[in-house]
């Protein structure tokens, strides 16, 4: 079985859906949460702010 990353922050995904929900180990999780519910991905702000940083530099490059 491979190993699940978190798409946010690279971050292990824990729980197997049967006993407790899986998600990443960086996830705030709700009080009562079903197991079965789909995954759950943390909120990275540092992330988004460097994935916005690396557009906005894509799209000021100049082609030649």
């Amino acid at each position: 079985m491979a190993i699940k990353t978190c798409i946010n922050c690279g971050g292990d995904i824990i729980g197997n859906g049967y006993t407790s929900v899986e998600h990443c180990e960086n996830a705030d999780l709700e009080l009562g949460i079903e197991p079965d519910a789909e995954l759950v991905y943390c909120i990275n702000p540092v992330c988004k702010a460097e994935a916005s940083s690396i557009i906005q530099a894509i799209l000021k490059v100049k082609k030649p």
